[in-house]
C-alpha cells in the first residue's frame, strides 16, 4: 500500500507539469488564431471601405515600414524604445494600483466602516474622466515617474478593487466559522479562507487590468510627460507620419494581448495547483 502512495505521489508533479505545459500550449494557439482573425479583419476593414491610403495602412504597410523599408532598423529602434519607457511606465503604476486595491479590499471586508468611509470616495474618482484628472495629478505628482504611476494606479484601482471584495466574500460562511470556532483570528480567516477563494476573481482583474495600464501608460505620456510610446503616437498623428501612428499602435495591440495571455496562464497554472 506505501509502495502505491509513493508511486503516485511521484507521478502528481509529473502530471500537473504536463496540464501545465498543454494549457500554455493552447493559450499560445488561441493567441495566434486571434492575431489571425484581427489581421484580416483589419486588411478587409481598409480595402472594404476604400479608405484613404495616405491615412488607413494595412497590416502590409506597417510590415513595410518595419521591415523592408530603407531605415527599417531606425524605425523598430526608435519604436521599442518608446515600447520599453511606456511598459516601464506601467508596470510600477500596475504593481501598486493592484497591491493597494487587494489590501484596500481586505479591509472592506473587515470593516463595514472602512468600506462605508472608502468605496464612496472611490467611486468619485471612477467617475471623473481620466482625462481631466491627469492634469491636475501631473501638477501633484510631477511629470515623472510618480505621475505616470498614479494615473496607472487609478486606472486598474477601482475595478481590481470591486473584483477582489466579491471574491473575498463569495467564500463559504462555513469555512470562515469553522476556522474561528478552532481558535482562528480574522487574518487567519482571510489568508487561510477568503484570500484562496478569492484567487479567480483577483487574477480576472489582473488579466483586465495588464491592458488598461498599458493605456493609462500611454495617456499619461500624452498628457504629461511627453516621453514614450504615447507621445510618439500624438506626436505622429500631429505631423501627418502615420506610418509611426499605425505601427505604434500595432505594437501597443500586440503587447496588451501578450500580457493578457501572459496572466491568464499564471491564473491556470496557481488555480490549477490550488485546486
Amino acid at each position: 500500500m506505501s509502495g502505491v502512495e509513493i508511486r503516485q505521489t511521484e507521478l502528481r508533479p509529473k502530471n500537473q507539469g504536463q496540464s501545465a505545459t498543454v494549457r500554455i500550449a493552447k493559450g499560445f494557439g488561441l493567441a495566434v488564431i486571434s492575431a489571425g482573425l484581427m489581421l484580416a479583419v483589419w486588411h478587409l476593414l481598409i480595402h472594404g471601405f476604400k479608405l484613404n491610403h495616405f491615412f488607413a495602412k494595412d497590416p502590409r504597410d506597417v510590415y513595410r515600414y518595419l521591415f523592408e523599408a530603407n531605415n527599417a532598423a531606425k524605425h523598430r529602434t526608435e519604436l521599442l524604445h518608446g515600447l520599453s519607457r511606456t511598459l516601464q511606465d506601467a508596470l510600477g503604476g500596475y504593481l501598486i494600483g493592484t497591491l493597494a486595491a487587494t489590501v484596500v479590499a481586505i479591509l472592506v471586508v473587515l470593516s463595514s466602516v472602512v468600506e462605508r468611509l472608502l468605496m464612496p470616495v472611490a467611486i468619485v474618482f471612477r467617475s471623473i474622466p481620466l482625462v481631466a484628472l491627469t492634469p491636475l495629478i501631473a501638477l501633484l505628482f510631477g511629470r515623472g515617474f510618480f505621475g505616470v504611476t498614479a494615473v496607472v494606479s487609478l486606472v486598474i484601482f477601482f475595478p481590481t478593487l470591486v473584483n477582489v471584495v466579491v471574491g473575498l466574500r463569495s467564500a463559504p460562511r462555513l469555512a470562515c466559522d469553522l476556522v474561528r470556532a478552532a481558535g482562528g483570528s480574522q487574518a487567519t480567516v482571510i489568508w487561510k479562507v477568503r484570500l484562496p477563494y478569492a484567487l479567480p476573481a483577483f487574477f480576472a482583474s489582473a488579466r483586465i487590468a495588464a491592458p488598461a495600464a498599458i493605456g493609462g501608460a500611454t495617456l499619461a505620456e500624452w498628457l504629461a510627460t511627453g516621453k514614450g510610446l504615447g507621445s510618439m503616437l500624438v506626436i505622429s498623428y500631429s505631423a501627418s507620419n502615420f506610418n509611426v501612428l499605425w505601427s505604434g499602435a500595432v505594437l501597443l495591440i500586440a503587447v496588451s494581448i501578450a500580457l493578457y495571455g501572459l496572466v491568464g496562464v499564471l491564473e491556470d497554472v496557481t488555480l490549477a495547483r490550488f485546486r
